[in-house]
Parts: structure tokens; C-alpha cells; sequence
């Protein structure tokens, strides 16, 4: 990122509550600092003044669809993310679409989807997985093969099914 950003004379919002205070980002782009007349320590930063205005924690999409291999969809990684920015999202998590008629590997499936947002998001991204045959012999091949776990720790934590979403603990 390169400097620091200040932004001073807001309101701070979280979930415990409200308060005056300036927030001060650092070069790697995370809050550093929350509090009063941060101004002094803040040196060479870009100042923005927030007086009169909320300060919020960026929002969470759970639900976007991003990258599609045929080419149906109207926005990609870039432009998609883009605009989750302008509404105040900082992360969003796209839905993997492995091949229906196809013995694709979730974990290869994964892969791809995330180089493609590694080439162009322009916020955090983050995947769940959906479950291309739904059943009882699907959910215990990623059981016994134990998948879930290895699959976890790609940091994927979700299987979707248009019935149910299966939960993947990783432990």
C-alpha cells in the first residue's frame, strides 16, 4: 500500500457499540491504531476527516458467483469485487462449480477457482464448494476419504448443496 491512511473525527461502529475515534491504517493496509487524537503519532499519513460521519467494518457477501467456466455470467473477479467495494464489502465468498458430468477433484476444482481471484479481486475472497451429486455416498466419500479435513485446510470450510449446506469442521 505505501502510506498510512488517518481517518479522523468519526464514529466508530462495531458490534459492541459506538464511539468517537480515529482509525489509523497501516502501509499493509490494517488498522493499527483505534482511538482519540491519534493525529500526533500518525506522521506522514494521509489524513481523511470523517467528522459527522460512521466508520464501519467492511461488509461479508456470502453468496456471490464470480467466476463461471463458460462465460455466462455477467461480472469476473475484478469487476465483481470492484463493486462489492463501492457498497462498503470487503469480502466476499464465490461459489465453486465443479463440473456436474465430469470426476473432477474438489481440490483441483478449488485451485483454479482460486488462482483466477488470485490474478484480479480487489478485496478478500474467500469459497465454498458445491456438491456436484448430492447423497449419502457423496458425503461419505469426503468423510471417509477424509477430505474435509485437507479441504479445510485449503481454508474452504463450506460444501453447498441446493437442499442443504454441509458444514466441514477440519478437525
Amino acid at each position: 500500500m505505501g502510506r498510512c491512511i488517518l481517518i479522523q473525527g468519526g464514529t466508530v461502529v462495531n458490534d459492541d457499540g459506538r464511539e468517537r475515534a480515529d482509525v489509523l491504517v497501516g502501509e499493509d493496509g490494517i488498522i493499527a491504531k483505534v482511538g482519540e487524537d491519534i493525529a500526533a503519532n500518525a506522521g506522514d499519513a494521509l489524513v481523511i476527516d470523517a467528522t459527522d460521519k460512521l466508520i464501519m467494518p467492511g461488509g461479508v457477501d456470502p453468496s456471490v458467483h464470480f467466476y463461471d467456466r463458460k462465460g455466462q455470467l455477467a461480472e469476473d473477479f475484478e469487476s465483481g469485487t470492484l463493486a462489492a467495494l463501492a457498497g462498503g464489502t470487503t469480502t466476499v465468498v464465490d461459489l465453486v462449480m465443479p463440473d456436474r458430468d465430469k470426476d473432477e477433484k474438489l481440490t483441483d476444482v478449488l485451485a483454479e477457482w482460486r488462482a483466477r481471484a488470485e490474478e484480479s479481486a480487489c478485496c478478500d475472497v474467500a469459497f465454498r464448494v458445491a456438491v456436484p451429486r448430492y447423497g449419502q455416498d457423496c458425503v461419505l466419500n469426503i468423510l471417509k476419504c477424509n477430505l474435509a479435513p485437507a479441504i479445510a485446510t485449503e481454508g474452504l470450510r463450506i460444501f453447498k448443496d441446493m437442499q442443504q449446506l454441509l458444514l466441514c469442521s477440519g478437525t
